[in-house]
């Protein structure tokens, strides 16, 4: 038995009712897409806090240039160094802190060269754990040129337990919102089906199997969860544009591998799901 949609004109959907029904699909693929975005920017993020954490060691005073580049020279080949960071504070960068109410600009001068020089810089990954951190700490306090090594103390166990407070957090966030998103697509699948099951039933008494049927279904199916993919993913790029807008300091934290891997995800999973749920309800109908 041959059945082709275009024999069937009682079972065509008007554009408009085919439009919505991608955009009520498109909003329940927008909040699995930043359940899952969220989750993907939870792995490594322990990693990435540390990365981004400074530390700052502190000349001696009173030592000359020389031994201050010196400083900075040993400290770039120290292995815990990641490479590239280091930046040093010196009497120019700490005279444009100093306050206004100084009488002259050579009471400026004389305060600011006061301060010994500081070199700020962040330590390889390896570097960020308790024994690390002290074996540093021994090691650059010892050198003969330098006053002491200052870092967080949250970068050591408090910076463990926050992190994993954080990402318990998340997690059920994340599965409330993948809960609430399943429930919504199982339903826009039940009204899909209940909107066509007068046709379905006809096709089914006159010998259609639910092969033969699906079949018919199959390319609007897929048609509707490309669409509703792509307008998701549209939806998600543009909330991470306006949080970069409005909040720019979180634009450092976006990945935006994360994101095309997000892109792929929807348009592979979203008329996947669709199809799946369509095709159960259409079975069980039968």
């Amino acid at each position: 038995m041959n059945l082709s949609l275009a024999s069937n004109p009682l079972d065509l959907t008007s554009n408009r009712s085919f439009f919505l029904h991608v955009l009520n699909y498109a909003w329940v693929l927008f909040i699995l897409g930043m359940a899952l975005l969220l989750w993907l920017h939870t792995l490594g993020l322990e990693d990435r806090i540390l990365e981004r954490a400074p530390v700052a060691v502190e000349c001696k005073p009173g030592i000359s240039d020389l031994q201050v580049e010196g400083i900075g020279k040993w400290l770039v080949g120290l292995p815990e160094t990641l490479p590239g960071s280091l930046q040093r504070i010196g009497a120019e960068e700490l005279q444009q802190v100093l306050p206004d109410e100084l009488p002259a600009d050579s009471a400026v001068a004389e305060a600011a060269a006061s301060f010994p020089a500081i070199y700020v810089f962040r330590l390889t990954k390896s570097a960020y754990n308790k024994q690390g951190l002290e074996s540093f700490r021994l090691k650059v306090e010892g050198h003969e040129g330098i006053r002491q090594l200052n870092y967080q103390n949250e970068l050591t166990e408090d910076i463990a337990g926050s992190i994993a407070r954080l990402r318990s957090a998340l997690l059920v966030i994340i599965l409330l919102l993948v809960g609430v998103g399943m429930l919504i697509a199982a339903y826009l699948a039940q009204v899909f089906v209940d909107s066509r099951s007068a046709v379905i039933l006809n096709w089914y008494i006159l010998g259609a199997t639910p092969g033969q049927i699906l079949k018919i279904y199959r390319r609007r199916i897929l048609l509707l969860g490309v669409s509703s993919a792509l307008i998701a993913a549209s939806l998600v790029g543009s909330m991470l544009v306006l949080l970069a807008h409005l909040l720019p300091w979180t634009e450092s934290w976006i990945e935006t591998a994360k994101f095309f891997w997000l892109l792929f995800v929807l348009i592979i999973f979203g008329p996947t799901l669709q199809y799946v749920l369509v095709s159960n309800k259409i079975r069980r109908l039968i």
